[in-house]
């Protein structure tokens, strides 16, 4: 969905909009707020797994994502979101100055457990 890509690609910069392709349902375009964010996410992205398939990141020929009368909904599926003005952005204000700030990894740092969770309680949850 638009908004399980925009959730995966903020994390590598500012995301202006996302479009669906209408006729390739397993393609999309993702415009960041500068080149740079969108280097970031090939780099960091490409080749990740996702929905039972690896992500084919490239850059586009287009500079810029348009919507279209069909992309904006289409048999109850969004096809296009515009997070130019969206209050959801990972990076903005202080934070901008971070992208990209941490690489990705296999850790995960977890704090404030509460003391009576257990270690098989962790395992069930992030198994």
């Amino acid at each position: 969905t638009i908004d399980a890509l925009f959730n995966l690609f903020s994390t590598c910069g500012i995301i202006q909009k996302i479009k669906i392709l209408y006729n390739k349902r397993d393609s999309a375009l993702i415009q960041f707020e500068s080149p740079d964010h969108a280097e970031n996410a090939r780099l960091t992205l490409n080749s990740c797994p996702l929905w039972g398939r690896n992500l084919v990141l490239s850059t586009s020929k287009h500079d810029t994502v348009q919507a279209n009368r069909s992309d904006i909904e289409e048999e109850g599926a969004k096809l296009f979101g515009d997070y130019s003005t969206s209050n959801i952005q990972r990076y903005r204000g202080a934070n901008a100055r971070n992208i990209p700030s941490i690489e990705p990894s296999k850790l995960l740092h977890i704090s404030n457990i509460p003391l009576q969770v257990t270690e098989d309680d962790l395992k069930t949850l992030f198994a």
